[in-house]
């Protein structure tokens, strides 16, 4: 065999622009190229944020006027903290701020679907101990699957108790999988909001969801 053993790697074509991440006061919107043929060898390929790879637009630089509602075809996550560094009333607020954010937001816009969303509840953390001698990290809440009926999440929210536990922040990214799992669609953006004060434990795991 007389050919080469490296080989560079081969990108696709430009993916679409993102939506942008805000709808006004500026946001950025990106779009990328990903890898359909592999190195092989000692073969190049240009890293994921490379130029070559990677680029990244300002958008919807307007100024807000702070009347703004979205109407994006959207499935939403609220993940709200409840755990024990915010104290009863920093959860109050915490819960108050979600459930008034919600009327931000629009269900249908004349006629046609728009955001959906759902609650996942973590700060609930602590350890369980399993038969085998191990712990794990109880899951955080399914406070509410994804729905078009923004007036029951509300009462969800609001109805909902302060956990006082530690703060399972990567626990809340799973339950929020598994939700827009079970009722996301197929044609709609995915987004995840964590509303929190920040300290949340077991930074890599974190960091890995």
């Amino acid at each position: 065999n007389t050919g080469s053993c490296d080989r560079d790697c081969k990108l696709d074509d430009w993916s679409a622009w993102s939506p942008c991440t805000m709808a006004c006061s500026g946001g950025f919107t990106v779009r990328f190229k990903k890898v359909v043929v592999p190195i092989r060898g000692q073969g190049k390929c240009p890293k994921k944020r490379s130029p070559e790879r990677f680029e990244k637009e300002r958008c919807n630089k307007q100024a807000c006027a702070g009347d703004e509602f979205c109407i994006a075809k959207q499935d939403l996550i609220l993940a709200l903290d409840a755990s024990g560094s915010l104290k009863q009333k920093g959860y109050d607020v915490v819960k108050q701020f979600a459930a008034n954010l919600t009327r931000r937001y629009k269900p249908k816009y004349f006629g046609a679907e728009a955001v959906k969303v759902g609650v996942a509840l973590f700060g609930n953390g602590h350890l369980i101990q399993l038969k085998n001698g191990g712990t794990t990290i109880e899951p955080a809440i399914n406070l509410h699957g994804l729905t078009f009926d923004f007036e029951t999440v509300r009462t969800k929210i609001t109805e909902s108790k302060w956990q006082r536990g530690f703060t399972n922040m990567a626990q809340a990214f799973t339950t929020a999988d598994t939700i827009l799992s079970q009722g996301g669609r197929s044609d709609a953006q995915s987004a995840v909001m964590v509303i929190s004060d920040g300290k949340f434990s077991f930074k890599y795991q974190t960091a890995e969801k």
